[in-house]
């Protein structure tokens, strides 16, 4: 949304709702959904630069944020959930990349993990 678009919304809401708390409420909205936006791009930036563990907490982030602004069956929600997916099994991929790199025989709580 620009902000031609969020000054049109904002006036709508003022003139059909005639009511100030409608208003502020959909400024606190917009600025949450900005939030998430930032949040959501910082998370791809982080995932495109391999910075794996440091992008899962911005991608939480802004799915809790659209998901309580917009509900569960919005499209900016399903984006949130695609990158946070994204994060995970790029994550999960990265652990089990790194294991394979571990010697043939590791202790681990005091039983021996072997690989192929």
């Amino acid at each position: 949304m620009n902000t031609a678009e969020k000054v049109a919304l904002i006036l709508a809401l003022w003139v059909g709702v005639g009511g100030t708390w409608a208003v502020s409420s959909t400024l606190v909205q917009l600025a949450d959904l900005e939030e998430a936006k930032q949040l959501n791009d910082q998370a791809v930036q982080l995932l495109q630069q391999g910075q794996y563990a440091e992008a899962v907490p911005s991608a939480q982030k802004a799915l809790n944020i659209r998901e309580k602004a917009l509900g569960p069956d919005h499209p900016d929600v399903a984006q949130s959930l695609n990158n946070l997916e994204a994060l995970y099994k790029v994550t999960m991929q990265t652990l089990l990349n790194d294991t394979n790199h571990l010697p043939s025989t590791l202790s681990l709580h005091g039983t021996k993990r072997r690989t192929k």
